[in-house]
């Protein structure tokens, strides 16, 4: 079964990012409700800092749910988990999703 969705790719520019994108996220979900973002969101989803907080928080208000669970990005002295693919339907994908690992 298909379903109609949308799928948005994106990379974080350090201006405004976060108030951008749930903008462009509540208008997708308000007309379709399948969403799929795929991206370098430059928010460490393993870090509980101020800024990723908030955009859980928006990924739990779209019902997002990211389909990577290690680091993406590895290095001697960190590990974080920055290249996201979100779904508001990930049981309509089969098999897993590799991890990236161009870091």
């Amino acid at each position: 079964m298909f379903i109609s969705s949308y799928a948005c790719a994106c990379y974080r520019s350090p201006t405004d990012f976060l108030r951008s994108v749930t903008n462009s996220l509540e208008l997708m979900y308000n007309t379709r409700k399948e969403l799929i973002v795929i991206g370098d969101l430059n928010f460490d989803l393993l870090s509980d800092n101020s800024e990723t907080i908030k955009f859980k928080e928006y990924c739990d208000q779209f019902q997002l749910s990211n389909s990577i669970h290690k680091p993406t990005r590895v290095t001697e002295a960190s590990a974080t988990l920055l290249d996201l693919i979100l779904s508001s339907h990930p049981n309509q994908f089969f098999g897993k999703w590799p991890t990236p690992s161009r870091h």
